[in-house]
């Protein structure tokens, strides 16, 4: 999709989308981004706030998971990641890989391998925050926009 950016909360059924031309936000201003990330951030973190909420049954996800804002043309917008070296278990329960899923039991020579449910908490989250955050991401690029001049 050439010429758009498109940031994508997706629940599996379905997705809510916000679409702007690359080339308006490529002719804001320095100035005008570094205003705008702090309100991409401000959004992102409600969904960010309820991720961490439901993997509260994990010690580690929790603050395995960061919020990302970027202007980047390959990948931009508000991503939440899970800092693989601190919780290597984060992707294979959120169910990215399968559901159920594999994994060795280190110890047990009676049973070398389980299979293990996912306990999703990334998806839920987009789930329930989506609508609010593109609402707010929404704002914020229509005011940067207009303070610009380029919204019309």
């Amino acid at each position: 999709m050439t010429g758009t950016v498109r940031t994508v909360l997706r629940d599996g059924e379905g997705a809510a989308s916000l679409n702007v031309t690359t080339d308006k936000l490529r002719r804001i201003s320095p100035e005008l981004r570094r205003a705008l990330r702090p309100r991409l951030r401000a959004a992102g973190q409600i969904t960010l706030a309820q991720a961490q909420a439901n993997a509260s049954w994990s010690r580690r996800i929790p603050r395995a998971l960061s919020l990302q804002v970027s202007f980047a043309a390959r990948n931009p917008g508000v991503a939440i990641v899970a800092d693989a070296s601190s919780a290597p278990h984060a992707r294979p329960l959120e169910g990215i890989l399968r559901d159920p899923f594999r994994h060795p039991v280190f110890g047990r020579d009676d049973v070398p391998w389980v299979t293990q449910a996912t306990r999703p908490f990334l998806r839920p989250a987009a789930r329930s925050t989506g609508a609010q955050v593109v609402d707010e991401v929404s704002r914020a690029i229509d005011d940067a926009l207009t303070a610009s001049g380029l919204n019309h």
